[in-house]
C-alpha cells in the first residue's frame, strides 16, 4: 500500500497539525491549500522534511482533485469553509467550498482507487433539540449553511462507500490548540479570549456566558485521524463524535485562561449569536469503541499549550 496521504486544508490549524503528525510516522504528505484561510507559517516544521510536497490549489475543481489523488491511499479532507458568519453571509460559497469539495475528491478517490477517505464533519450538525450528551444517532437540524454543507458532505462519504471508497465521518466538537488563529470569525473562542487576555484587552461574550461546549485539543483530532487511517476494519461511512465528553461553561473557561495567563479581563456580554445553539457535549462511546479513541488532553494543559504558542509566537 502507498505510504502516500493527501491532506487538503494543510495550511490550516488542524490541517498542519495532521501534516507533522504523518510526516513522524514516516508518511509522505501532498498537502493541498488555497490559502483562503490557512497560512504557510503553519506549515513551516513541515516543509523541507522528506516526502513533504505542498500544493497552492482549489480543491473545488475536480481536475485538480483528480490530480492530487493519483497515487495516494488516503485523503484526509480538512477544507471547508470553516465559518459559520461567513457561511450566513455567502451560503452558495460555504456549500463549494465544503459540500462540492468533498464531492468531487471523493469522485477522484473512486477513479484513482484511494483506499480511505476521513471527513473532517462537524458537531454543528445536531439539532439543538436533540437530548445531551449528543450521540451519532440523534436528530440532524443545521442551522446554518456552514453546518448544511457539512450534513451534506457527510452523506456524500456514506453513498461512496456503496461506489467502492472506504470512508468516515469525524463529527469534531470545538478543537482548539496551537496554530489556531485568534483572528477566525469562528471555530471556537479559545485563541481569540486567550489573544485578548494576553494583550489585557476586553472579552466580547454572545448571551451571558453560562453556554457549554465540549473542548478537545488538537492533539487528540489528529490522534482520531490516525487511529481512523490505521484501522484495519473498514469503516463503512460512519459518522464519530471526535470530543472529550466533558463539558465546560464559557465562564468557567475564561476563568481558566485568566488563572494561565496571570491576569483577569473585563468582559462585555452582547446578544446570542444566530446560527448557535446553548449547549454542545458529546457521547464519545462509539468513537472509544470503533477505534479506541480517548481524549487525553485536559483543558489546563491544551490551555498552557496554547498561552505557551502565543506567548512565543508574540
Amino acid at each position: 500500500m502507498s505510504r502516500l496521504v493527501l491532506v487538503t486544508g494543510a495550511a490550516g490549524f488542524i490541517g498542519s497539525n495532521l501534516c507533522d503528525a504523518l510526516l513522524d510516522q514516516g508518511y509522505a504528505v501532498r498537502a493541498a491549500d488555497n490559502l483562503s484561510a490557512g497560512e504557510m507559517s503553519n506549515l513551516v516544521q513541515a516543509q523541507g522534511r522528506p516526502g513533504f510536497e505542498f500544493h497552492h490549489v482549489d480543491v473545488s475543481d475536480p481536475d485538480v482533485c483528480n490530480r492530487l489523488c493519483e497515487g495516494v491511499s488516503a485523503v484526509l479532507h480538512q477544507a471547508a469553509l470553516s465559518s459559520v458568519p461567513a457561511s450566513v453571509a455567502d451560503p452558495a460559497r460555504a456549500h463549494r467550498d465544503t459540500a462540492t469539495t468533498t464531492l468531487h475528491l471523493l469522485a477522484a478517490c473512486r477513479t484513482r482507487g484511494v483506499s480511505r477517505f476521513l471527513l473532517a464533519a462537524s458537531a454543528a450538525c445536531y439539532s439543538e433539540r436533540a437530548v445531551q450528551p449528543l450521540r451519532e444517532d440523534a436528530e440532524i437540524w443545521p442551522l446554518s449553511p456552514y453546518a448544511a454543507a457539512k450534513v451534506a458532505s457527510e452523506q456524500y462519504v456514506k453513498a461512496f462507500v456503496g461506489m467502492g471508497v472506504d470512508g468516515a465521518c469525524l463529527r469534531y466538537f470545538n478543537v482548539y490548540g496551537p496554530r489556531h488563529s485568534a483572528k477566525s470569525s469562528y471555530a471556537n473562542v479559545i485563541p481569540a479570549f486567550t489573544r485578548r487576555i494576553l494583550d489585557g484587552g476586553k472579552l466580547s461574550v454572545f448571551g451571558d456566558g453560562s453556554q457549554t461546549r465540549d473542548f478537545v485539543h488538537v492533539r487528540d483530532v489528529v490522534r482520531a485521524n490516525l487511529l481512523a487511517l490505521h484501522t484495519k476494519t473498514p469503516l463503512g461511512g460512519v459518522s464519530l463524535n471526535i470530543a472529550t465528553g466533558r463539558r465546560t461553561a464559557l465562564n468557567d473557561l475564561i476563568s481558566a485562561i485568566e488563572a494561565r495567563c496571570e491576569r483577569k479581563a473585563a468582559v462585555d456580554h452582547l446578544p446570542d449569536r444566530p446560527g448557535d445553539f446553548k449547549h454542545s457535549l458529546a457521547d464519545v462511546a462509539t468513537a472509544r469503541k470503533l477505534l479506541g479513541f480517548e481524549a487525553q488532553v485536559s483543558l489546563e494543559d491544551g490551555i498552557a499549550t496554547v498561552v505557551d504558542w502565543m506567548k512565543s509566537s508574540a
